[in-house]
């Protein structure tokens, strides 16, 4: 943190309360700012003259006795992972040059406005994964489609038919290993997709 710029604030020194920060502003007032609030944007000056302050957020109700909801967690850790140096994932996404628009970046109201309520069972997702987080690229998906939707994905085409590698293993009763084993020795789409010789299942007579 120390010698981060947020806002007008540059990053003196650790404060001596638990997650302060002695910070310069500026023009010259130094005061101790909450990291979250450096973080998030709530505060970018001492808010003296020429130094406005933020416009105050206006309450979005997805918070409630400390607990956030679905919405505003995916919000919180998204701009975590593409904010954060410190984040477990950073490398793979901010640290990627993977960013989130400057709408959503400033606003979980706007975020939430574009992506609308979270179904159950889904999270959040990138249709592209080569692209930031915005509006036109993100969506609400379930696991199966963001394994579809990986980089990694392994896509066969047969007979007119395009499906990932997992759901012709499970098509032709193979493992996701075997088949991908019989992909990578080069082998065509029809000798790739022959049935398995030993059903995983037995049929009673």
């Amino acid at each position: 943190m120390i010698d981060r710029h947020f806002g007008k604030w540059t990053v003196v020194k650790r404060a001596a309360k638990r997650r302060q920060w002695v910070c310069c502003c500026e023009c010259g007032v130094v005061r101790s700012v909450h990291e979250s609030n450096l973080r998030s944007g709530a505060s970018r000056s001492c808010g003296g003259p020429g130094h406005p302050r933020p416009p105050p957020k206006i309450k979005h109700g997805h918070t409630a006795n400390g607990i956030a909801s679905r919405e505003y967690r995916s919000w919180t850790q998204m701009l975590v992972r593409c904010g954060n140096p410190r984040a477990p994932n950073f490398s793979t996404y901010g640290g990627a040059g993977i960013h989130v628009c400057a709408a959503w970046r400033d606003s979980f109201e706007a975020f939430l406005r574009d992506m609308g309520p979270r179904p159950e069972g889904t999270t959040l997702d990138r249709r592209d994964n080569r692209k930031g987080y915005t509006p036109a690229n993100c969506r609400w998906a379930t696991p199966a489609e963001q394994a579809a939707n990986r980089d990694t994905t392994h896509w066969l085409t047969f007979n007119g038919e395009t499906k990932t590698l997992t759901a012709w293993a499970r098509l032709i009763g193979i493992s996701d290993t075997g088949l991908l084993a019989r992909v990578r020795l080069g082998q065509s789409p029809p000798h790739i997709l022959r049935p398995s010789r030993r059903p995983r299942f037995e049929v009673a007579p």
